[in-house]
């Protein structure tokens, strides 16, 4: 991006990186439009990082692979010494943010987690080819291009609730060519009015629903 590299060899210490459990929303902006998703930010998924003092870098973790992690740091002009252990607070590929929380954990500890968060956000979409919004304070109120690393509205602020769930199936990394999703470009406009709990509920499930059906798996539980 142009920015000079500086090695960054920073002290000990830990951080942690919050994911998320999903989206309220995910689909199409119209039937040939942009894939976007209103996420549902989760404190107990992400990642947590951990940093030790050496003379060059060595990552370990199931978290972040190494090619990536170098592609981060070269996109961000920055360099990081020391050991680096970010570890997955649940199994990657289900779906909860872990490869971009990793990514901006890679960040931070490189000095660069106070960059704006578009920088950020192009950063991850170079190394990934899809992000999810969680560089932003609050990722649940921005409706997100995943595909495109951008955010393209502001949304209402998220209803008070608690919300139960888990993972179903296998891990399954995002392929970001994968654009066959349904058109959500009604729920979206409901969305944006500012849903309560109940409301929300029921737009999310219409999302799932419409992916379901046009998707799979067959025979989902949920």
């Amino acid at each position: 991006m142009g920015q000079p590299r500086h090695d960054r060899a920073a002290g000990a210490g830990r951080l942690r990186i919050a994911g998320h459990f999903g989206e309220f929303l995910q689909g199409r902006l119209g039937p040939a439009g942009p894939l976007v998703l209103v996420t549902l930010p989760c404190a107990a998924a992400g990642v947590v990082a951990l940093h030790r003092p050496a003379p060059a870098l060595r990552l370990q973790g199931d978290a972040l692979r190494p090619d990536r992690a170098r592609a981060m740091l070269a996109q961000l002009g920055a360099g990081l010494r020391g050991r680096v252990l970010i570890r997955a607070l649940d199994e990657p590929g289900g779906g909860t943010g872990t490869s971009t929380a990793a990514l901006l954990a890679l960040a931070r500890l490189a000095g660069q987690g106070g960059r704006p968060p578009q920088d950020l956000a192009r950063a991850a979409l170079a190394v990934e080819g899809a992000s999810d919004p969680l560089m932003f304070p609050a990722p649940g109120r921005v409706l997100w291009a995943s595909r495109e690393g951008r955010a393209l509205a502001c949304l209402p602020p998220l209803p008070a609730m608690q919300a139960i769930g888990g993972l179903l199936g296998p891990p399954c990394r995002t392929r970001p060519q994968d654009m066959r999703y349904p058109d959500i470009s009604d729920l979206v406009a409901r969305w944006q009015a500012g849903p309560g709990a109940a409301e929300a509920a029921r737009l999310a499930s219409q999302s799932a629903a419409r992916t379901l059906a046009l998707r799979g798996p067959a025979g989902d539980p949920t």
